[in-house]
């Protein structure tokens, strides 16, 4: 029996080497691949216009990674002002991680209809919201991925 792994990369790379430890035959073959968007340059300064009403939403511990990426490519740090929501306690990790600071995230579903939900969140409704998450293309075979079929990094 082989098995066919199409989780991204690198955790697609890692199960298959953990599969092939156990003396399975596995291979990674991904679907999708995470690439910065094309408006994450402006990033630095669209958080800086952000205050202490304001809210900032990690959708995807990818998106942390590129946002802090270009975040120290500029040479400026994670706003303290915005209140911080995470899609889930991973994202919630990477973020407090790069930031130092308290991320809330709902604690029974990683989906954003039980962020929306949460009670710190409520009481927010109606201020300036910083949502941002990845930018993903499907993976072809044999070609790069067409740009009519990529998705908007800033949601």
């Amino acid at each position: 029996m082989s098995i066919l792994i199409t989780r991204p990369s690198p955790a697609g790379e890692a199960l298959v080497s953990r599969l092939r430890a156990l003396g399975q035959v596995a291979w990674s073959f991904p679907l999708i691949e995470f690439v910065a968007g094309r408006e994450l340059p402006t990033l630095a300064d669209r958080l800086a216009t952000l205050t202490e009403n304001d809210l900032v939403f990690a959708l995807s511990q990818h998106a942390v990674a590129f946002a802090h990426a270009q975040l120290q490519r500029d040479g400026r740090n994670w706003p303290a002002s915005p209140r911080y929501f995470a899609i889930g306690r991973t994202t919630a990790l990477a973020l407090h991680t790069v930031s130092g600071f308290d991320i809330r995230y709902p604690l029974d579903r990683e989906i954003s209809e039980a962020l929306l939900q949460l009670p710190e969140f409520t009481k927010y409704c109606g201020q300036t919201r910083a949502d941002f998450a990845w930018q993903w293309r499907p993976r072809t075979a044999g070609r790069n991925p067409d740009s009519s079929r990529s998705r908007s990094q800033f949601l």
